[in-house]
């Protein structure tokens, strides 16, 4: 991709005011986001005791006008590419999750800076220091143009942990050779004992294998191998219990995607 614009960064103001619109609009459809005071920062997240998921009826930003939305991509844009100092604002990665749905969806209306944010070389998206305050915008390439040959390379290049951003393009971006990628790399990643508790990502398995299995996306065959590892280790897990993952939760499946 090549370089569309430079990003300027969020006057105070411009912040605030997106902030502001972002707890309107989350508490329009029921979840409460609350504003801190943490180290000099702003920082916006939940409130206690509340996650709801991105990919089902409880994300925060459903029928947000583009107004709206404009304004709290830039938002989510400096929150990722502004430098960490006091006086900053940071999303709550729970949160930035909601954003980061936004982006897939709406993207178009900061395609320019979104595009810049991400014309990076294949070796950044290696990198933990990249990769701790962009992965999320990765969401955006199912809103650019002719990205899915981009989110097929990046599969092969970001690490696990980091592909929460890529998941959710993989998501919303319909091509079929986006799919068949993720289809094959599952099968990768799942021949590795370590992958996915840890990282969340074997929530993400679960959820695009109800989405491929209830809209028929590949023959029962192609996904057997899978479905069969996610029954073994659910089994394992049921005799020796370990934390949930962080991946959204199965209810998204309401939403319809």
């Amino acid at each position: 991709m090549k370089r569309k614009a430079t990003i300027a960064p969020l006057s105070p103001a411009a912040c605030h005011a997106a902030m502001a619109t972002a707890r309107a609009v989350a508490k329009r459809n029921g979840p409460r986001l609350v504003l801190r005071r943490e180290e000099g920062n702003h920082v916006l997240e939940f409130s206690d005791f509340e996650e709801p998921d991105c990919l089902g009826l409880g994300w925060a930003f459903r029928g947000t006008a583009d107004d709206e939305a404009a304004a709290l991509l830039r938002l989510f844009l400096d929150d990722a590419l502004r430098p960490r100092t006091a006086g900053g604002t940071i999303i709550r990665f729970e949160l930035g999750l909601h954003f980061a749905r936004l982006l897939a969806e709406k993207g178009a209306l900061v395609a320019g800076e979104l595009a810049a944010a991400l014309d990076l070389p294949d070796r950044d998206w290696g990198r933990f220091d990249i990769l701790a305050r962009r992965q999320l915008l990765l969401a955006g390439l199912a809103a650019l143009p002719e990205s899915g040959r981009r989110i097929v390379e990046l599969l092969d290049i970001v690490p696990e942990d980091f592909r929460d951003g890529l998941f959710l393009a993989c998501w919303f971006d319909g091509e079929a050779a986006v799919q068949r990628k993720l289809l094959a790399k599952f099968g990768e990643w799942t021949a590795d004992p370590k992958w996915g508790g840890g990282s969340g990502e074997e929530g993400w398995l679960y959820i695009f294998l109800t989405k491929w299995t209830s809209k028929n996306s590949f023959h029962f065959r192609r996904l057997e191998p899978l479905i069969r590892w996610k029954l073994e280790r659910d089994f394992r897990r049921n005799e020796n219990p370990h934390p949930a993952t962080n991946a959204p939760h199965a209810a998204f499946a309401e939403d319809g995607n």
